[in-house]
């Protein structure tokens, strides 16, 4: 879909402009769930225009304040590496060329906005373009991705993703100093940067809490799922970890154990995995992760890298569903071990603690209501936008 007119002739209030990886509705995953609350935020605000720089179109916008909504093609694969010979090169710099520039600008003329937002890092090279525009400029940073890609690369040892991990601590240095502010997710990355002359905001991730509002109805007994990307290093570790633990958790258990893992990217091993085990699923890319997360007796989180907050946790809360997590898959989350979720970090307490919930219904139930009312209380979209406002208020657009 291309331009759309306001509703009701009404252009008052805030205007603005968000350029994201892909057309974030329906989310795929949380790099669109943050887009999308980005989107929400800012449409009760005024009139909002929406450019994917990837991916194409979408079915129709998520909120009638929404005048553009525009989706790019996929840009034409590069050569391999290609990225490595330009200074600050990156693989995601195939989201800027002369077309998706032209495109934007043209969203620019419709809207009129009084800021953009940039949704990532990795749409950095917009930041001057925009700003010759004249807009205002805010970096909507899902992760801090100088300490992840320095993670990833101390785990790795490889020679690339040291490479990424430079990479992405200069891009980042350069990025965060040329925007007029920087949305962060949580005061734990806020108080880790020490940025002078930068304006910096937290908004926190936050999930739309009424679409998990699903009928659990008869629970399937000691079914685990796992939504993620698997094109996402973390994540690839993570399930990993999970195929490692199954056996034991389903010797636990009992013929009814159930491993999911949702999403899109799977590998080779966790496709040979779900060949050889009938009680190992790989869904591939889903339209919608809420039917799974309906089946779930309990998500394990086995994280042991990332940034940002995880999504797949809040998913799982508002959908009354048990969660099992490392102190990493829980990080900048105000979430108590025993009241809102169960702590491990070894294979063997994961399976632990696994049984030990799916076996006790009553426990289970009750962690997964707490965590629910946890995350109606300080994780819905209405704490987004008051941040979203609260920000806009300081940066003296609203």
């Amino acid at each position: 879909m291309g331009i759309r007119h306001p509703q009701n002739g009404d252009t008052g209030g805030l205007r603005s402009l968000v350029l994201a990886i892909q057309l974030p509705s329906p989310p795929r995953g949380g790099g669109d769930l943050r887009a999308l609350q980005t989107v929400d935020a800012l449409a009760r605000l005024g009139p909002v225009g929406v450019i994917g720089l990837e991916g194409g179109e979408s079915p129709a916008p998520p909120h009638p304040s929404i005048e553009v909504w525009r989706g790019l093609p996929d840009a034409p694969p590069e050569a391999p590496l290609a990225w490595l010979r330009e200074p600050l090169g990156h693989p995601g710099d195939r989201r800027f060329s002369p077309h998706a520039l032209e495109e934007v600008t043209r969203a620019v003329e419709a809207v009129r906005p009084d800021v953009a937002v940039l949704e990532m890092l990795w749409l950095h090279r917009y930041v001057e373009p925009l700003r010759e525009l004249g807009c205002k400029v805010v970096l909507n940073a899902h992760n801090l991705e100088g300490p992840l890609h320095r993670e990833l690369a101390a785990n790795r040892g490889d020679p690339l993703s040291a490479k990424l991990a430079e990479r992405a601590t200069a891009i980042e240095e350069l990025a965060f100093r040329s925007v007029d502010q920087l949305w962060l997710c949580s005061e734990r990355e806020a108080a880790s940067l020490q940025l002078d002359g930068t304006a910096v905001a937290v908004v926190p991730n936050t999930i739309d809490v009424d679409r998990y509002d699903v009928d659990r109805g008869v629970e399937e007994p000691a079914t685990l799922v796992y939504p993620g990307i698997y094109a996402y290093p973390p994540n690839v570790t993570a399930a990993r970890r999970l195929l490692e633990m199954f056996p034991p958790f389903a010797e636990r258990v009992g013929e009814n154990a159930r491993l999911v893992l949702v999403g899109d990217g799977a590998t080779e091993q966790m496709r040979d995995a779900a060949a050889g085990d009938p009680r190992i699923e790989v869904t591939g890319a889903v339209e919608d992760t809420v039917p799974y997360l309906a089946r779930a007796t309990v998500m394990p989180v086995p994280l042991v890298e990332g940034g940002g907050t995880r999504f797949k946790v809040l998913e799982a809360m508002a959908a009354g569903v048990a969660v099992v997590s490392t102190a990493k898959g829980v990080e900048g989350l105000d979430l108590v071990d025993g009241e809102h979720y169960v702590t491990a970090e070894t294979n063997e307490e994961f399976v632990e603690a696994l049984a030990s919930l799916c076996s006790d219904t009553g426990a289970r139930r009750e962690l997964a209501a707490r965590g629910r009312a946890l995350v109606r209380e300080r994780y819905s979209w209405s704490a987004a936008r008051e941040a979203t406002a609260s920000a806009l208020a300081r940066l003296g657009v609203l």
